[in-house]
């Protein structure tokens, strides 16, 4: 899993208070707003509920992700991946 080159977030009102993460910078904010860390958080809670998921679906299987760009930096909110 991952997340694409040229990452360009949703401006959205519902992807800005997904996960109750909000992202400190506005649309206006140009590249700021694409590379506020609250985007690469909402990535990684995603893909981390898709691996639990996952893990009931398909027992004994792995995923992988790659983090580069957007998801850098580890996550804050959670510590452990399954």
């Amino acid at each position: 899993m991952g997340h694409a080159d040229g990452f360009r977030p949703c401006q959205c009102k519902e992807c800005a208070a997904l996960y109750g993460i909000q992202p400190t910078t506005k649309p206006t904010d140009g590249i700021a707003f694409n590379n506020d860390r609250a985007w690469g958080e909402k990535i990684w809670i995603m893909h981390r509920d898709l691996a639990l998921r996952l893990m009931k679906d398909r027992p004994g299987k792995k995923v992988m992700m790659t983090s580069y760009g957007t998801t850098l930096q580890p996550p804050q909110s959670f510590r452990e991946f399954p």
